[in-house]
């Protein structure tokens, strides 16, 4: 029977949220709705949708499954907003200046967060949510960690490198990338970390097991 309301439901939805929607038709499609739920026992489905106050310009989220935590970077109001999922409440956790850029290691419940205004990182203890500053290279843009290893690979838009941070003493190193480096991605079955170099038109490859790189063409501008 849900399978079966399911897309009325869905299409009456798209409806109310339509611009030429009056009023008073929005009320009587609402009415129906709630009633039409109500008679199949899903009335929950009307008000499952909630709006959380976050920070000024909320930019990237990240999710951790084992404590049910969500992280949100706030770029213009140096904060990241941590949300409870099991009730929604919310605190505000004080970073570095235009974080832009979060990620999660479950394994050891810390938050990464990188600052792009500040050339630093920001990491959450998630726990108690105690703070951590750990230098990085100028304008870090994106994150990423490999829970296997613990270490955290930070791409540095404005100096052409990489901050692989060791997360078990915030230990850092620095790897030289192509010019620009975008966006970063790990696997952790081969421990290779993949960086897209905007302005080099190429791939920067490190060995995670001793940082060495490789260097991989690729199309014009990879974003």
């Amino acid at each position: 029977m849900i399978k079966q309301i399911l897309p009325t439901f869905l299409d009456l939805t798209a409806r109310l949220r339509s611009s030429w929607v009056s009023a008073p038709r929005m009320r009587l499609w609402r009415n129906i709705l709630l009633a039409l739920l109500t008679s199949l026992g899903l009335a929950g489905l009307a008000s499952a949708q909630v709006s959380i106050t976050a920070g000024t310009n909320p930019r990237a989220v990240a999710i951790n499954p084992v404590t049910n935590k969500i992280y949100v970077a706030n770029v213009n109001s140096a904060n990241v907003t941590v949300i409870d999922g099991k009730n929604n409440s919310a605190t505000t956790v004080a970073t570095g200046t235009t974080p832009i850029a979060i990620a999660i290691n479950p394994a050891t419940n810390k938050i990464y967060v990188a600052n792009s205004s500040s050339s630093n990182i920001t990491v959450i203890d998630g726990a108690n949510n105690s703070v951590t500053t750990v230098a990085a290279g100028i304008n870090p843009f994106a994150v990423a960690i490999n829970p296997v290893t613990n270490k955290i690979y930070v791409a540095n838009l404005n100096s052409a490198n990489v901050t692989v941070i060791d997360g078990s003493n915030n230990s850092v190193t620095t790897v030289a990338a192509g010019t620009t480096p975008f966006a970063v991605a790990f696997n952790p079955v081969t421990n290779k970390i993949y960086l897209a170099n905007f302005s080099s038109s190429n791939v920067t490859v490190i060995d995670g097991s001793n940082n060495s790189v490789t260097t991989v063409a690729a199309g014009s501008t990879p974003f």
